[in-house]
């Protein structure tokens, strides 16, 4: 009997062996296949790293032919704003010179010398009020016109630096 009982355990244990030597097997393909498929997601990793190299590049040439046409463009603008000043300053002159021809006829028509003075003063007052106006708004103009090139000069800088920095932190990356 007790060979019997003892031939009961062993075969109990050798069954216990398979299902532990099955377990094991399962385990091992179950890792290989774990094993190829994180291999697979390093390629498609490395693919996609190039891709956002390249679109990196891109972006990069492309924000540097954006700056150079909006330079021209900006200098278009500033010599058309030049013009349009140039041509203000004419008209201004010819007022000035209208006004003055005025007067001299208003003087020549008989007017009294007091009203002539005093009008005379108003005039020459208003006109250089004006004159100040005019070249305090000029002033501001170029002040904003300037301050506007400058942001968008800081603002394409800080897309190049962003996008170089990131290209190092990529190669670097790549080297590791």
């Amino acid at each position: 009997m007790e060979d019997t009982s003892a031939n009961a355990q062993v075969r109990k244990l050798k069954t216990l062996l398979r299902k532990a030597e099955d377990k094991v097997l399962n385990h091992d393909k179950e890792f290989e296949a774990y094993k190829t498929h994180t291999e697979k997601l390093l390629l498609k990793e490395r693919e996609l790293n190039s891709k956002l190299r390249q679109i990196i590049v891109t972006v990069y040439l492309f924000g540097a032919i954006l700056s150079q046409s909006c330079c021209s463009c900006a200098l278009k603008e500033t010599v058309e704003e030049n013009e349009q000043e140039d041509n203000e300053e004419k008209d201004n002159e010819e007022k000035d010179n209208e006004a003055e021809d005025k007067e001299k006829e208003d003087k020549i028509e008989g007017y009294n010398k007091e009203d002539n003075e005093e009008e005379d003063k108003e005039k020459e007052d208003k006109i250089e009020e004006d004159k100040i106006e005019e070249d305090n708004k000029k002033i501001m103009k170029k002040k904003i016109k300037k301050k506007k090139i400058l942001k968008k000069k800081i603002v394409k800088k800080r897309i190049v630096k962003k996008i170089m920095k990131k290209m190092i932190m990529k190669n670097k990356l790549k080297k590791s």
